[in-house]
């Protein structure tokens, strides 16, 4: 078994990747395993990448170490895939990458991005869920029963179902006719006129009053 350590670089923007790769042969397509590494080879196809083994060793652990030397240097240049300080794992390494993205991000002009966790939002979101009541008590404006609805609204609900809603809608109001001005109650809210007499006139006026 050899314990290979390798480079994987990409022949399009010149972006590079070391890890450790234990196999059989000397030579096989593996390139890599990393989180930024995937993403570009999914990106830019596999073959755009080049993998050149560094140096091989008769253990993992001697793999580990030297991988660790030979990535010392290159952790902070942006043009190296690689997150963790080595293959053992970095809980560290997470943190270092995002802080390069955001570092990248300032190079070119952008402003850094902040998650919602950051900002400080999330709690207040939360708390505010926490403490909103689950139901809105309403009085109908028809009959004066008090319900309850389970659904917040811009306004408060006035009718308790849609029998009340009729009722109100056809509740005798106090009218001004639009003809001879006078005062009549009527049931339905679109009259305009306090009888048919008063009708035809508004009607004949409005049509003599019409351009032809």
């Amino acid at each position: 078994m050899f314990h290979i350590l390798y480079r994987t670089e990409n022949l399009v923007n010149g972006k590079f990747y070391v890890g450790v790769h234990s196999a059989k042969v000397l030579v096989d397509a593996y390139l890599g395993s990393g989180q930024l590494l995937q993403r570009a080879i999914k990106k830019y196809g596999r073959a755009s990448f080049i993998r050149r083994n560094i140096a091989v060793f008769a253990t993992r652990e001697a793999a580990y170490t030297a991988e660790e030397l030979f990535l010392a240097p290159y952790l902070d240049d942006p043009l190296c895939y690689n997150i963790a300080r080595g293959g053992r794992g970095n809980p560290d390494g997470l943190k270092r990458g995002l802080e390069a993205r955001w570092s990248k991000y300032h190079a070119e002009g952008k402003t850094r991005y902040r998650t919602l966790r950051e900002r400080g939002l999330v709690c207040t979101v939360r708390r505010k869920r926490a403490t909103s009541p689950k139901t809105f008590t309403h009085v109908c404006s028809t009959c004066g029963v008090v319900f309850i609805t389970a659904r917040r609204r811009y306004h408060a609900k006035r009718f308790c179902s849609e029998s009340c809603r009729a009722r109100d809608r056809h509740a005798p109001r106090d009218y001004t006719c639009h003809n001879c001005g006078s005062s009549f109650i009527a049931n339905h809210p679109r009259r305009r006129y306090c009888s048919h007499r008063c009708a035809n006139q508004g009607t004949a006026e409005a049509r003599r009053r019409s351009p032809s």
